[in-house]
């Protein structure tokens, strides 16, 4: 069986892009009906992000 080189690539590339933009979508739009603003929904994004590199 022959699978190109890159194919491993191409495929986290749609799957990042189609799952992330997703799950992105509802997390924005649950953000809203929240009211929490864009500044807010980042810095909890980046504590998160902070939180596991630990």
């Amino acid at each position: 069986m022959f699978v190109f080189s890159d194919a491993k690539e191409k495929i986290l590339f749609k799957r990042k892009n189609q799952v992330l933009k997703h799950l992105i979508e509802e997390v924005v739009l649950e953000s809203q009906r929240l009211q929490v603003s864009d500044e807010e929904l980042i810095l909890m994004i980046k504590s998160e992000q902070s939180r596991r590199e630990k």
